[in-house]
């Protein structure tokens, strides 16, 4: 809250108050209308690619960080740590569908710890849409759902990305080169004379003795 005197204070003062919005979802784990919230909130900075948004979020609060510490504790699981996995998987979708030389694409591939609990991030998102948990149960037909992990997509273009708000229209960022060659002989004339191939070669006359 401001202070009293907030009229003669500098008005070229920011304040952030991601660090404040980050906490409330560690301190408050049971409250789970605000991490409904909040997944909203790290759902739209990454849909309109909000670099200093995305800087002061991942890079300065270390979010990353302190929630791959809280889905990587097996022996006391946190309330938070479904919106946490939710709120991982968005960053690792949008890294997907933007270009290796932006903020978040690099931060994440130089992020150790990221780079490393990605098999896990994985493992456990699957484990989370399995069918039955991951255990064959029987359906209408009598038939056993497949339990096979590796036939779910959980990548850019699935159901799974569209339920996360990822529609089908973000598509997976693929690196370009494009080399235009123009040759001379394309090129506009510039006006200030004529074209070189049109230039007549002088030739020289001898003087008559």
């Amino acid at each position: 809250i401001p202070p009293a005197d907030a009229e003669d204070m500098d008005q070229s003062i920011v304040y952030n108050p991601w660090p404040g919005i980050c906490d409330l979802l560690f301190d408050y784990p049971e409250n789970n209308m605000y991490q409904f919230q909040f997944y909203r909130l790290i759902h739209a900075i990454c849909a309109t690619n909000h670099e200093k948004t995305l800087k002061l979020v991942v890079q300065k609060y270390k979010f990353a960080s302190k929630a791959i510490k809280i889905c990587s504790a097996k022996a006391f699981p946190s309330s938070t740590r479904g919106v946490l996995l939710r709120c991982l998987n968005a960053l690792r979708l949008h890294s997907q569908s933007i270009s290796t030389h932006s903020f978040l694409r690099h931060y994440l591939d130089s992020h150790d710890g990221w780079k490393a609990f990605q098999d896990e991030l994985k493992r456990m998102t699957l484990e989370q849409q399995q069918p039955g948990g991951g255990i064959a149960v029987p359906n209408s037909d009598e038939q056993e759902i497949a339990s096979s992990q590796a036939e779910i997509n959980i990548d850019l273009g699935s159901a799974f990305a569209a339920e996360m708000g990822f529609l089908a229209s973000v598509q997976p960022y693929i690196e370009t080169t494009e080399v235009a060659t123009v040759s001379s002989s394309q090129q506009p004339n510039s006006g200030c004379g004529p074209s070189p191939s049109k230039k007549k070669k002088k030739k020289s006359k001898k003087k008559k003795k």
